[in-house]
């Protein structure tokens, strides 16, 4: 075995056994089981951690904390709001969410559990191209999550925002020049990087003051 896989194999178990410990703590502790009751979670797809298949909703979010809530004795439901994690909370759609970036303005709102994913996010830019200024005025195409277009303003105000369904779509967009760059969470972006189109080369540029911390 490769050492590659091996060192992916090894992530994926650390990050497994630590989203199923704070899981399993919450939901034995804040969400106790009563009786028939079922509490509903939200869905949002956000590759690896929750991805919509011909199965239905699954990712390593959903599998763990499916496996956490039997082992605590609750009931869950996953809903699709087809909102976003704040919009679902502030109108009583959910009970639970399984993976929310920890921003001050949520606190006090949002009980958060602790920290088991460091989020980073960076601009694709096709090689040799110049790096966007804060007042870039072009298309820059991004994953549609409200909170990617929400951070992606709050760094370049006056771009124009080109949502993608696919992150795999945000890279073609880039290696197309049909936009000059990609926003994306770092982990997808090196996902993606892996089925590069033939001929195209790109970089990756980090937004260092884009970091937050996601329970």
């Amino acid at each position: 075995m490769s050492e590659l896989p091996v060192i992916r194999a090894t992530t994926i178990f650390v990050l497994a056994a630590a989203v199923g410990g704070f899981a399993y703590t919450f939901l034995a502790k804040r969400v106790a089981p009563s009786g028939t009751r079922t509490y509903r979670i939200g869905f949002e797809s956000n590759p690896p951690f929750q991805i919509r298949t011909n199965r239905g909703f699954d990712g390593l979010a959903v599998e763990i904390v499916d496996q956490a809530a039997k082992r605590a004795g609750v009931h869950l439901q996953w809903i699709d709001t087809g909102t976003s994690s704040d919009e679902a909370f502030d109108r009583a759609l959910v009970d639970l969410w399984p993976l929310m970036t920890d921003l001050p303005e949520r606190r006090g709102r949002v009980h958060f559990t602790a920290p088991w994913v460091i989020s980073s996010h960076v601009l694709l830019l096709r090689t040799g191209s110049a790096t966007p200024e804060r007042d870039f005025t072009g298309r820059v195409a991004i994953f549609n999550m409200p909170l990617h277009r929400r951070l992606l303003k709050s760094d370049f105000p006056r771009v124009q925002q080109v949502p993608q369904g696919d992150a795999r779509d945000v890279l073609g967009e880039v290696c197309s020049g049909r936009s000059a760059a990609g926003f994306l969470e770092k982990r997808v972006a090196l996902s993606v990087l892996k089925n590069l189109p033939p001929g195209c080369s790109v970089r990756l540029h980090a937004l260092p003051d884009l970091t937050f911390r996601n329970c």
